[in-house]
């Protein structure tokens, strides 16, 4: 939406709202590319850090007075997460 609000401003057409999707879609498509001598380690090292980022944002409180995950020592932990990742 703020590149289609620039465009207009500087009076140019611009880029369609649904853009980054359509990036996103091309992106997904693309072949996966492991070199051959690559360990486990470089396959799964993404999937590692998606996970402890979608778990640390867990104990995030966002729109409620408490986190979904609650724990003493839950800031520790966060960070442990982020280090991991």
């Amino acid at each position: 939406m703020i590149a289609k609000l620039k465009a207009k401003i500087q009076r140019r057409q611009g880029a369609s709202i649904l853009r980054p999707y359509s990036d996103l879609l091309k992106l997904l498509r693309k072949e996966d590319f492991v070199p051959r001598d690559s360990s486990a380690i470089f396959r799964f090292a993404p999937l590692v850090l998606f996970a402890t980022t979608v778990l640390a944002a867990a104990f995030v409180p966002v729109m409620q007075p408490t986190s979904i995950f609650e724990l003493q020592g839950d800031f520790f932990l966060f960070v442990y997460l982020f280090a991991l990742g």
